[in-house]
């Protein structure tokens, strides 16, 4: 089992919602946003704190967020990572850090400005799936450092080498797939849609590749490779009825990120901040107010010049 996995449970406008989010100290380091929240989907700080969570709404490390039946979430994470919650799940942020300026390609800060750097801390991105099931897009983190990536189940460690799968762990509640009126049996139930996935336990670790299908009975079972698609997996793709709100809302919180890096990497280099944030809006109304006062002392000048030739 990797070190790194720690289980942590506990018991307006979207530049708003942004800002607001590195304020909130005490419900953990910012992760990202809820794309889609259809339904009701909960989430429940580190610290006990429940919120009801609505698009747009930020998301944090520590928290655990779980789906009621029929509802489902799309998260969207700050390093691209995005996750669909199946309806009945229950998941967690355990550990996530991402450090959008280790994949900044503008060049290096300026050598006063780095020297005052401190030593980035590690990349991560650990979760966990207790409960019901998920779709997972690996974002930069899980395609740049595989060693700082995983998803816990209850039966098994799923590793990732840049991908794109999906996971469901039935306990006695998977019979929305029934099949002829039989359920899918227990365990965890895997499916990849690209790249690899390594799932590991107690009777070792079995990759499995772009087009592969898998299932773990028990924390010491090995993964048994299926044939076909399993039938747990049947649905797990958000709605279609969803996905045009869901895309809208992934390209509003790509935007206002990309302005947020902007803005930073503008006060990093010590140049003028723009991109429609507060103050480039303040010193563009000063400007326009100047260039107004210039205007008309040029147009009084012209007047009085011309009235002193008559």
């Amino acid at each position: 089992m990797n070190s790194g996995l720690r289980t942590v449970l506990g018991a307006c406008g979207l530049a708003a919602v942004l800002a607001l989010a590195p304020a909130a100290e005490a419900a953990g380091e910012e992760a990202g946003n809820v794309a889609v929240a259809a339904g009701t989907v909960v989430a429940t700080s580190s610290d006990g704190t429940q919120r009801t969570l609505v698009d747009g709404d930020p998301l944090f490390s520590g928290d655990t967020i779980t789906t009621d039946a029929g509802s489902y979430a799309d998260l969207d994470f700050l390093d691209d990572t995005r996750i669909v919650l199946h309806p009945g799940s229950i998941f967690q942020i355990q550990n996530y850090h991402y450090d959008d300026t280790q994949h900044d390609d503008s060049g290096p800060p300026p050598v006063s400005t780095a020297a005052a750097t401190p030593v980035p801390q590690p990349e991560s991105a650990f979760f966990r799936l207790i409960k019901g099931g998920l779709r997972i897009l690996d974002g930069l983190i899980g395609q740049t450092r595989h060693d700082a990536t995983a998803l816990e189940t209850p039966v098994a460690t799923i590793g990732v080498r840049g991908t794109q799968y999906d996971a469901r762990y039935c306990v006695d509640d998977c019979g929305d797939e029934a099949d002829k009126g039989v359920a899918p049996s227990n365990g965890l139930y895997t499916a990849v849609q690209d790249g690899s996935i390594g799932v590991k336990n107690d009777s070792g670790e079995t990759v499995i590749n772009k087009g592969e299908y898998g299932q773990v009975a028990d924390r010491h079972t090995p993964l048994r490779r299926l044939t076909q698609r399993p039938q747990a997996l049947r649905h797990m793709a958000l709605p279609k009825k969803f996905r045009a709100r869901a895309q809208q809302m992934h390209n509003r919180l790509k935007a206002e990120r990309q302005r947020r890096r902007m803005q930073r990497q503008r006060r990093l280099r010590g140049g003028p901040i723009r991109a429609g944030g507060p103050q480039s809006a303040a010193a563009q109304g000063a400007k326009d107010k100047q260039g107004s006062r210039h205007k008309k002392r040029k147009r009084r000048r012209k007047d009085d010049k011309g009235g002193g030739g008559r």
